[in-house]
């Protein structure tokens, strides 16, 4: 993106094509923001489709792997600097964002800056937190109709998926640990550390290779989970 924003376009497509041979996800991520960049979108939509179909995505996953983690770290936590004070932003039990003090006191609009706070600090949390409310409701509208579907159609994530990048993507995480998953015979949901757990809170190891959503008639003793 620099090298097109810089005037060195020939260098941009190469790098393009060089994304193409790097074949990874975090690849094909960059491909797709490069797609919106107008000097090279030609270039970059051609090899994100190159590189999706040498990868067996369909389209369901690629828009799985291109949403955004929001700028939260994997606890589902984002924090805001003012300097003399800080704040964390979190998804409450209704995926509705709060902003929390140090003594856990919730704030539904950010604080207003005093007297002895950072300014260059407040500005940029300003900005951090109007992001996250323009962006959230997209993707938080996105899993839950996500999530939906793949319960009722019964689709499946292959195990490496699960366990690496969805397991890592923030908001991906917050709706995971609210659902029970099944893999193979297993049935197990995801701990708040990330751990799969079993009806009797042991360790679960996965072998087989994909996971699916578990609808409630699927799951006997659903009450004592």
């Amino acid at each position: 993106r620099s090298w097109a924003e810089k005037g060195h376009p020939a260098w941009a497509k190469r790098g393009i094509w060089m994304l193409m041979q790097i074949g990874t996800r975090q690849a094909l991520l960059e491909l797709l923001r490069l797609k919106s960049h107008f000097i090279v979108q030609e270039e970059a939509r051609l090899a994100f489709e190159m590189l999706a179909l040498k990868m067996g995505l369909s389209s369901q996953m690629l828009a799985d792997w291109g949403l955004p983690d929001l700028g939260m770290n994997q606890e589902g936590i984002c924090r805001l600097d003012y300097g003399s004070r800080q704040f964390t932003v979190r998804f409450n039990e209704e995926f509705l964002l709060r902003i929390y003090d140090d003594a856990q006191k919730t704030m539904r609009v950010i604080p207003r800056a005093r007297q002895e706070d950072d300014e260059e600090k407040v500005g940029k949390a300003v900005e951090t937190w109007r992001f996250l409310r323009e962006t959230s409701e997209k993707v938080v509208g996105y899993l839950k109709k996500r999530m939906e579907r793949g319960m009722v159609e019964e689709d499946s994530w292959r195990v490496s998926d699960f366990s690496g990048w969805m397991l890592e993507h923030s908001v991906w995480r917050a709706f995971m640990v609210r659902m029970l998953w099944g893999s193979g015979e297993d049935v197990f949901r995801v701990a708040e550390d990330g751990m799969f757990l079993n009806l009797q809170d042991q360790p679960v190891q996965l072998s087989a290779l994909t996971v699916k959503i578990l609808h409630p008639l699927e799951i006997e003793s659903l009450e004592a989970w």
